[in-house]
């Protein structure tokens, strides 16, 4: 009996990328071995691959793959579906349960400003927009809005809350975040590069302390990651309502917010006494400094009638300099040889004027700067120096004298701002106490519900949001997710969020993750099963944890019941 010589290599030679690429379908590689009479044995003189060279193939392909591919989604049933790299950026967890847009027909050309049912506005300068080849858009376009405010709205939209920067990963708290589009028979619009879109985005912040602050970001759905635009001016509402989700805010909540306004409201009445004590106190003008003429630019020689511009009456032999601006391009020689019939002169502001030249059939206008030559400019240089030390001296003396007038202004509110902050630092030591107590409902009540607005530019179409980074918590375990039956699931995505901030975190369970969670807070925690389900892990049961254990097994709660709208998703996704 003829002995077989098959050489199977269990740790084959790491294949170069072309044979990865060469090898990487393997049904068509095992079509080819086939047709060429692969079946045959290795003692065979066929011309075909012989069984040994297959099976070492068969090996070092499945080596390539399991690394090429990366990590599955798997159901709980561990049936792969997806890879995860391959999951979409933007992905809404269920399809059918989308915030919808709000539709604005505008003329392009003359822009306009539309309010969402919120309350938020969207200011369109006319001409905004561009088609894809840049050609400035004409007609009526149709705009596209829609927003999102608290977890529920991030979880279903599918938008990741993540932002990376040098390595380290944060999550974004939001104080609101809206998408936008334009369209014209059926095609995207572009924002012009020469426009802006002013939006101010309203929504509602629950915070007991001061708001702090915000910055502006657009997500860049190319490259999977969000962009850093701008800061983001937040305002809170002077009247805010006394409803927030439609539940009265308690009468903590009215106090704290009052508390808060009284004191703006004191900050307002301290500054309207400083600028009236300013208002009295005379004011010195601030000397120019004389312009030295460049010798490269074109002038006029003007006489000009000196108690109409009283600024100019000091100096003696003031040429007219054309200033380099884009308005002037078109200035040339050969303006000295028309024979003008007028010019007339007028001041714009500071050392800017405009010239206007006219003959009976043409007006030219340009703007102009006075400016001194030589000993005209070394004389008044020397008058400008002198007069600028006694303006200093005076500016000076005013403003210690206006900084008086601010701290008796001050003084006289001490003791009403006393009391208002002694007031409010007692029932931030009461909500301190609930905290250490536990009582993390009660806390959670008294956090007041604030409407802000946050007013910012966007010069592109898509998702914009004002976010403030925030760092990943300290407490953390190794976690892992199972059904009530113990069986485990893996490659779901798994949802968290914290009820004192407003984000969600969305990571996918492979079997041992890293959970950082807020142990002093209330947690919620819950992912979406192959058949549209919601299991959950709610905030009693985060409660119950053992707080030192670096690993920890969470038991989901599966809801057995059809979810169809935003309203089933809320009343499942709710802090008791």
């Amino acid at each position: 009996m003829k002995k077989n010589n098959y050489n199977f290599k269990k740790n084959p030679p790491k294949l170069s990328g072309k044979e990865i690429e060469k090898h990487k379908d393997f049904d068509q590689l095992l079509k080819q071995h086939q047709a060429s009479g692969g079946d045959q044995g290795s003692g065979s003189s066929g011309a075909g691959i012989s069984s040994t060279s297959i099976a070492s193939i068969i090996i070092g392909i499945a080596a390539v793959v399991l690394v090429y591919f990366g990590p599955k989604i798997w159901n709980n049933s561990n049936q792969s579906i997806l890879d995860i790299a391959d999951r979409p950026y933007v992905d809404p967890p269920l399809e059918k349960i989308q915030a919808q847009f709000a539709s604005f027909k505008m003329d392009a050309s003359q822009g306009g400003i539309y309010e969402y049912g919120s309350g938020s506005k969207i200011i369109v300068p006319p001409n905004a927009f561009l088609d894809e080849n840049g050609n400035e858009i004409t007609g009526e376009i149709n705009l596209k809005y829609r927003e999102f405010h608290d977890f529920v709205d991030f979880f279903l939209s599918g938008i990741p809350m993540n932002y990376d920067s040098l390595g380290t990963n944060y999550l974004f708290e939001s104080a609101g975040m809206m998408e936008i589009n334009a369209m014209q028979q059926g095609k995207n619009l572009r924002v012009n590069p020469d426009k802006s879109i002013d939006v101010e985005l309203v929504s509602l912040f629950n915070r007991s302390g001061d708001i702090p602050s915000f910055n502006i970001y657009q997500l860049d759905t190319l490259n999977k990651k969000w962009d850093y635009r701008g800061i983001d001016r937040i305002e809170e509402e002077v009247n805010p309502d006394l409803k927030v989700n439609q539940r009265p805010l308690t009468p903590e909540e009215v106090k704290l917010r009052d508390l808060d306004l009284q004191l703006k409201a004191l900050d307002v009445a301290i500054e309207k006494e400083v600028a009236a004590a300013d208002a009295k106190m005379p004011k010195s003008p601030e000397p120019q400094k004389p312009v030295r003429a460049n010798k490269n630019s074109f002038g006029f020689d003007l006489e000009v009638e000196k108690n109409k511009f009283p600024d100019l009456a000091v100096y003696e032999k003031v040429k007219w300099q054309v200033m380099k601006v884009p308005s002037n391009q078109h200035f040339s020689k050969q303006i000295y040889e028309v024979e003008w019939d007028d010019a007339q002169i007028e001041k714009i502001e500071e050392q800017v004027y405009e010239l206007t030249l006219t003959t009976s059939n043409r007006t030219e206008k340009f703007k102009v700067q006075p400016v001194l030559m030589g000993a005209d400019y070394q004389k008044a240089m020397k008058e400008y120096t002198q007069k600028h030390i006694e303006y200093k001296q005076k500016f000076n003396a005013r403003k210690l004298k206006l900084d008086e007038e601010r701290a008796a202004i001050e003084k006289s509110k001490a003791a009403q701002r006393a009391k208002i902050k002694a007031e409010k630092k007692a029932l931030e030591e009461e909500l301190q106490r609930y905290r250490h107590g536990g009582d993390h409902r009660r806390l959670s009540e008294k956090i007041v519900a604030r409407k802000i607005v946050n007013r910012f530019k966007i010069a592109d179409m898509g998702v914009w949001n004002c976010d403030r980074p925030m760092p990943p918590n300290q407490k953390n375990c190794l976690a892992k997710f199972v059904d009530r039956e113990g069986q485990q699931y893996i490659g779901n995505a798994v949802y968290h969020v914290d009820r004192r901030t407003n984000t969600v975190n969305k990571f996918y369970a492979t079997g041992e993750d890293e959970l950082r969670i807020n142990v002093d807070s209330e947690n919620l925690m819950w992912l979406v099963t192959q058949e549209g389900k919601i299991a959950i892990f709610n905030e009693e049961k985060f409660k119950q944890l053992d707080r030192t254990k670096l690993k920890e097994t969470f038991t989901m709660d599966l809801v057995d019941q059809k979810i169809n709208t935003e309203e089933d998703i809320r009343n499942l996704l709710r802090f008791n």
